[in-house]
Formats: structure tokens, sequence, C-alpha cells
């Protein structure tokens, strides 16, 4: 990897240009050419697929929410240019959308790609997958909602939480990546794609099977979530796995004329959902768990005293097993 030095030249948002040369050049990308290459040839001769195709890699290096904030970057940034390949005119925007449309079909070479990476990093990062976290994110699509026929027709409306925005919401047309990372190095490892209403808590099973197929060196001992993901299912498919799951709580309701019900009381005592102020664990029904003994080697044993899973009896009765 090349490193920094002072007479580096800068990109136009003060990024240096090495960081991003060093990405291009670690990304196998020969399958994605070689695949895109059986396409009829579009836009004005003399712009290369690789050049689209680093040119869309910098877009997402360098946060540009469009194709049009992409155009505009190039033409503002001559060492921008000189990095992806582009000499003399740029190409329209249909032509890297057309690019892009065509990329979207193959998106088990990019997957393959970037798998790639994450394998070699492993011989870099000994503890990498050690410490997980997964969440989403919208995408946004380049079909227009607004219009009578929609282009795009597996797009949908998402609606996230955002300071600053207007309610507190924003919404987006297009798509959610459900990711999981590494969250002490920031390395993406695997990730699926879903419309962008879909809710975000079903799909923590998928992605981690997912994980384990593409990636099955990576054996995560902790897996970090927000409270979109919280619910008992998700809980007890990371403890079955081994992975200690560190999910932030949901709100629950409240009982009548503001009164807090007994469940919100007992969340309300607990000291990041895991631990009362006393110090004694919960289970996964978030009740304060019995101790049981104490061993040398082990530390203390706790054990579920009674929890409201005990008392469920929807598909016969589910047992709380927290110890």
């Amino acid at each position: 990897m090349e490193r920094p030095n002072h007479t580096s030249r800068q990109l136009g948002n003060q990024a240096p240009i090495y960081e991003l040369r060093s990405i291009l050049s670690q990304l196998d990308d020969a399958q994605i050419i070689q695949r895109l290459a059986v396409y009829r040839w579009t836009g004005r001769r003399g712009y290369r697929l690789k050049a689209l195709w680093r040119a869309y890699v910098a877009s997402f290096y360098l946060n540009l929410p469009h194709t049009n904030a992409l155009i505009r970057r190039l033409a503002e940034d001559p060492a921008l240019r000189k990095l992806c390949g582009f000499h003399g005119r740029l190409p329209h925007r249909s032509t890297f959308n057309r690019f892009i449309q065509r990329l979207n079909r193959h998106p088990d070479l990019v997957e393959i790609a970037v798998n790639g990476l994450v394998n070699r990093l492993r011989r870099y990062l000994p503890d990498l997958g050690k410490i997980v976290a997964i969440d989403s994110t919208t995408v946004r699509t380049h079909s227009n909602p607004n219009r009578r026929r929609v282009t795009d027709g597996e797009a949908s409306w998402a609606v996230k939480n955002k300071a600053g925005a207007p309610n507190g919401k924003e919404a987006s047309f297009g798509y959610k990546i459900h990711l999981i990372a590494d969250a002490r190095h920031g390395v993406p490892l695997t990730m699926i794609v879903s419309t962008g209403k879909d809710n975000d808590s079903p799909y923590l099973p998928g992605v981690f099977s997912k994980m384990g197929t593409l990636l099955p060196w990576v054996k995560p001992e902790y897996a970090l979530a927000d409270r979109g993901y919280d619910s008992l299912a998700n809980h007890k498919y990371l403890t079955d796995k081994g992975i200690a799951p560190i999910i932030a709580i949901r709100r629950r309701p409240t009982g009548r004329k503001g009164q807090k019900s007994a469940e919100q009381e007992t969340r309300d005592n607990l000291v990041d959902g895991i631990y009362t102020y006393d110090g004694v664990p919960t289970c996964i029904g978030q009740v304060p768990m019995e101790y049981v003994r104490s061993d040398p080697r082990k530390g203390w044993l706790y054990r579920c005293a009674g929890c409201h899973l005990k008392e469920s009896t929807r598909g016969g009765i589910t047992h709380c097993d927290s110890e």
C-alpha cells in the first residue's frame, strides 16, 4: 500500500488521493469487467469499462449521493479524473446509469470481489470478526417514484429516524442493505439487500447464516445491534450460535393513564438490559436470575428464576433456559 507523503495530491474534498488509489488497486475486479464487456458498446468510444467502474467505486468513497454529483466532482477534480482513467470529455449521466443498471445484474461478482478483500485482510487482522455489528442502511434507486410508470418495480419507500429531519424522519425510495461489519476494524463482512419497506429484525438470522456460508472462518463472540433487532427470536438465534447478543432494548408501551406497566417497570430497573443496578444478571425475559453456585474457574452461575416466557402456551410451553 502506498504511504502518504507531503507531495501527494489531494482530491477536491481534501481526501488524500493515495487512499483511493490503494483501494482501487486492491479490488479484484477482473471478473466484473469481463462480464460487463459482453454487453453492446454504449456511449462515446473511449469510455472504458474500467474507468466507469473506478468512478462508481470512487462515488462511495467520496460519499456522493447520485450520478450528477459524481459527474460534477469529476469535472471539478482533475486528480480524480486522471485516477479513474478519463481523458477529454466526460460521460453523460445516461452512460453512467446504463453502466450501473448492468452492474446491478451481477451482484454475485461484486460480492466475490468484496469477499476476496476480506479473506486477505484476515492475514493482517487476526481478531477480525470476533466482535461484529449488524445494521441497515437505505440505498436510493435511480428510478423516479413520482412518475406514473416506475421503472424499478422492486423498490419501495423506506422511513428511518434522522435527527434534524422534518418530524425526525427521513424517507427515501429504494432498497435496504442489511450489513454485518467488524465492530473493531470497520470491515464489512456480509450483506443482504431487501426492499426499503421491510423491517430490520427478521433479516438478522439470514445475514448471519450467509456470513457462515461465505466466510466460515468468521466466529463472532459478540454481536451488537440497535433496538430494531430486539426480539426474542434474534436473542435465541445468536445465543444458540454461541454468540453473545448485545442488543438495545425497545421501549415497551406504558399502561393506562400514563401508568407504567409491570414489564416497563422491570425494564427501567435494568442497566443496559443486562444487569440490575445491584449487579444481578437478567435472563432473556429480562427478569433477575437466581444464584445457583460458584466455581473457582468459571465464576458464578445464575439461572432463570421464572419469567413470562415459561408461561407462554402458544405452540406449546416455551421455557427460558438462560444461565
